[in-house]
């Protein structure tokens, strides 16, 4: 890329799947890990939940909802084990 943002290759499309850093910045892995852990946190917390059912007024809210819990439940998770 022109702007040299990435810290990999651009074609390197296997590498962009949350496990590595991709783009350049003073934080390191670990602290991006960290700060990533800390929104999902974040996302399962009883109150954000809580909030997220209540705020449901109608069917589309629901399937989108529903949707978002099993992609996150699902793989998602799973990239940060």
């Amino acid at each position: 890329m022109k702007n040299k943002w990435l810290e990999i290759p651009a074609e390197d499309w296997e590498k962009f799947d949350m496990r590595t850093k991709v783009m350049k910045s003073d934080l390191t892995e670990e602290e991006i890990k960290d700060l990533t852990s800390s929104l999902y946190r974040i996302a399962f917390s009883p109150k954000f939940i809580i909030r997220q059912i209540l705020q449901i007024r109608g069917y589309y809210d629901f399937l989108y909802l529903w949707r978002a819990a099993k992609k996150l439940l699902g793989k998602h998770l799973k990239d940060f084990s």
